[in-house]
């Protein structure tokens, strides 16, 4: 096993851990999650998507050797939304990172991740809201599929880049504007009802 991976990975577990506590993640995981938990934690990842696949083209992602790793997201939250009947949110300001092929392989690492929690948050949301999902939300299931496949690919692409502590740090520093981003979006409250003249706020802060 490459000892560079697993320094990458504990190098950048406290702010895995915060954004997994952060108030919006917290609460979709809760026995009392609700439908509005579940639409403004999509309104919080479609923000940070938007904002983060602007910047992958700015770095040049298609270029990027690993490229084929990132899976596109934002489309598929602003559809899961469009369906809620909630527009899509402004793009989020993503926290900057290297422009380097590990700063985005630490991206990647970040944001791939995610889809192996985001099978079990699928689980626990089809137990607890049951037919209120029912043809809504496709977000969390769409990534479950071959998840253990592509996560395998995503390490052995870490393993094979990682040759030096330099390039643990750039792969971190991907990974942490990923986490830090998410994080401060997360930590907003959910927005206060509207009165029923008025629209409830979609804004995300940024």
């Amino acid at each position: 096993m490459n000892d560079l991976f697993e320094r990458l990975r504990t190098r950048v577990l406290t702010a895995h851990r915060q954004l997994d506590h952060s108030p919006a993640v917290r609460r979709i995981v809760a026995p009392s999650v609700t439908l509005d938990d579940l639409t403004w934690l999509l309104h919080i990842q479609c923000a940070f998507y938007l904002g983060l696949e602007a910047r992958l083209q700015q770095h040049g992602l298609a270029e990027h050797p690993f490229a084929p790793l990132y899976q596109p997201r934002a489309t598929l939250l602003a559809a899961d939304l469009q369906r809620l009947a909630h527009p899509p949110p402004p793009a989020a300001t993503i926290d900057d990172f290297p422009d380097s092929p590990q700063g985005l392989l630490g991206v990647i690492y970040a944001v791939e991740g995610s889809a192996l929690g985001g099978r079990l948050i699928d689980r626990r949301l089809h137990e607890r809201l049951g037919s209120a999902l029912a043809g809504q939300v496709a977000f969390f299931s769409h990534y479950a599929h071959n998840v253990d496949a592509h996560w395998k690919a995503v390490q052995d692409a870490l393993r094979s880049a990682l040759l030096d502590t330099h390039d643990v740090e750039q792969a971190a520093l991907g990974a942490e504007a990923v986490f830090h981003t998410l994080h401060r979006l997360a930590t907003r409250d959910l927005p206060a009802p509207a009165p029923p003249d008025k629209p409830a706020s979609t804004e995300i802060p940024r």
